[in-house]
């Protein structure tokens, strides 16, 4: 089915306006300071009346919460390099859509009805030769020169992750999450394996280091979903049952577990999130300074949230991203899940040196989810009918508002199957989801280079993986895209021919606007393919009132989906960058509309 329309803009677009959030007790507010001597900047912040909250190890930045009164006062100190106000971060979630694809993370598989098997080397080596996993894109073609992630650690900044969930357990009974600590406000340090904790950081450990399978009777909707679907992607497992694996991108990796945020899910300041990458660099350099005595050697740091910024690049966040990466990490960000509208791509996501992951959808995930969330195996294909890769509708685009290109690439992020707390199989939808498999991708480039060249170099993994990704057959456009799919194998064979360590960063990538100075234009599409794009970006300022838009010439040729139609989704949205709060509709078009 083909979709192609005009579009007329008349007049301007209204917009919501950010507004800062009110002072905590109504006259003191809370900030994060750069300095160029924080004893000084501490002893000043508490003689005016404030409180250090938060005194960062490797970045020059102090969090306190001081009387509003005094700002002035402080922004004239000379140890005050810049002050940023302490926004509130959060997990990722979906927007509301007008459509019938329902994204809600859920449970749908209680383990202690059902046997596990854990997936050693042997077994992993056994799988099928057209194996299908829920949880990678490509990287199974290197798991045997890679050590499947041996000797290589995640640390996930999130909710906590539960260690004894069976996807996460070996044989002898030790778990491949190996510690934690927790920031979250209010709650104990030793918090970060509680099993009641939030799913969010249960599920992102397990997309990047499960190495389990459930067995299914094959009269079970998920087997039957994945026979149908994925005829190649399961082992038979005795008299009228199979073994379906659930591997990690990288299985062999281990899991730190850094909560921020407490239990229900709620956002927290900027300045926690800071705490938890602070942390990840602190227990690094400790490993690398007492030759491995202390501390933990953090390979890779998975990032599920994100928050709006004003200074793309030069956050407090992206700065301690930076800090990372020198440190030997390599950080993967959520893209955030702010999309379609252009110049929405989140922090830490912004960083100079992050990985910015978008969301896609692809046919095998999206059905198998679809059957699952709907109780009906088979209906998947009428909700998915494509064999292609697409980008889904929420996930964040780019440029970034210092012009460079974002998101930097593409992983599943619909319907993610993984461990889901404390004993259940869920899926989960969203850049969420999409981060950790490009984390587990980077643990793995990390094991080779340990393993070949002695140690691992950040920037090296992160050029690799940015410069490797594929294209989407699909035209969409580089700021849905980025550089495309993550392709593992590229990423590989770039770092074997030891591709650059110089900081890869794509310029010039300018979010063109068009002013309509109150008049009227006419845009044409062309002809839209299922899952394609027309964007535009409108001009607004102060004076905006309203927008006015009509499409015309709307014609759907071609074969419709038999179960739900076919319609334009038609979107309208800000780009404001100080704050994750974009004023945002959508509608679904069948014809001509004003």
């Amino acid at each position: 089915m083909r979709k192609e329309f005009y579009l007329v803009v008349v007049g301007l677009l209204i917009l919501s306006i950010y507004v800062p959030v009110t002072a905590p007790n109504g006259n003191r507010v809370s900030m994060i300071f750069e300095t160029d001597n924080k004893q000084a900047l501490k002893n000043e912040i508490i003689a005016l009346g404030g409180m250090v909250t938060i005194e960062y190890d490797n970045v020059d930045m102090l969090a306190a919460e001081v009387p509003i009164s005094v700002l002035e006062s402080l922004l004239s100190n000379p140890h005050v390099i810049k002050i940023y106000k302490d926004e509130m971060r959060s997990l990722p979630c979906p927007p509301e859509k007008n459509d019938d694809l329902d994204l809600t993370p859920r449970e749908i598989l209680n383990l202690t009805d059902y046997s596990m098997e854990t997936f050693d080397i042997t077994k992993i080596e056994a799988l099928p030769d057209n194996f299908y996993n829920y949880m990678i894109t490509g990287a199974e073609d290197i798991w045997a020169e890679t050590g499947y992630g041996d000797g290589t650690l995640a640390a996930v900044i999130d909710t906590g992750t539960y260690p004894q969930h069976p996807l996460f357990m070996w044989p002898d009974g030790t778990s491949s999450v190996i510690g934690g600590t927790c920031f979250a406000p209010g709650e104990s340090e030793d918090s970060w394996d509680d099993p009641d904790n939030h799913y969010h950081g249960t599920v992102v450990a397990g997309i990047i280091a499960s190495h389990g399978g459930i067995v299914l009777p094959v009269s079970d909707p998920l087997a039957q979903s994945i026979m149908l679907y994925a005829p190649d992607s399961y082992i038979p497992y005795g008299p009228d049952q199979i073994l379906v694996p659930l591997l990690g991108m990288s299985p062999y990796s281990d899991i730190y577990a850094i909560k921020v945020f407490p239990k229900n899910g709620s956002g927290v300041p900027s300045s926690v999130i800071m705490q938890g990458i602070d942390h990840a660099i602190t227990m690094r350099k400790l490993y690398d300074s007492t030759n491995g005595a202390e501390g933990f050697p953090i390979d890779v740091i998975n990032m599920s949230l994100g928050g709006g910024t004003g200074f793309d690049g030069l956050d407090p966040e992206d700065k301690l991203v930076d800090q990372a990466t020198l440190a030997g990490i390599v950080v993967v960000t959520a893209a955030g899940n702010d999309g379609p509208a252009l110049n929405t791509v989140s922090t830490p996501g912004c960083a100079l040196s992050s990985i910015a992951v978008g969301a896609a959808a692809d046919p095998v995930h999206t059905r198998v989810g679809t059957d699952l969330v709907y109780g009906m195996v088979g209906i998947g294909e009428y909700f998915f009918p494509y064999d292609d890769i697409q980008i889904i509708y929420f996930s964040s685009h780019g440029p970034t508002s210092d012009d460079r290109l974002a998101p930097d690439v593409l992983t599943c992020g619909v319907y993610t199957m993984s461990a889901f707390p404390p004993y259940f199989i869920g899926v989960m939808s969203g850049t969420s989801s999409a981060s950790p498999a490009a984390a587990g991708g980077a643990a793995l480039l990390a094991a080779w280079q340990k393993m070949n060249q002695g140690q691992a170099n950040p920037m090296q993994i992160r050029n690799a993986i940015i410069e490797g990704a594929t294209p989407l057959t699909k035209p969409y456009s580089l700021y849905a895209q980025g550089n495309g799919y993550m392709d593992v194998p590229n990423s590989l064979n770039l770092l074997k021919d030891g591709i650059t360590s110089i900081p890869i960063i794509q310029w010039g990538h300018k979010l063109e606007a068009t002013d309509l100075h109150g008049g009227t234009q006419t845009w044409f599409t062309g002809t839209l393919g299922p899952g394609e794009a027309f964007d535009l970006a409108v001009y607004v300022d102060k004076h905006t009132e309203q927008l006015d838009v009509c499409l015309s010439n709307v014609t759907l040729s071609g074969t419709q989906n038999p179960l739900l139609g076919d319609s334009i989704e038609f979107y309208i949205q800000s780009s404001v960058r100080t704050s994750a709060n974009y004023y945002y509709e959508s509608v679904n078009i069948y014809d001509d509309q004003c």
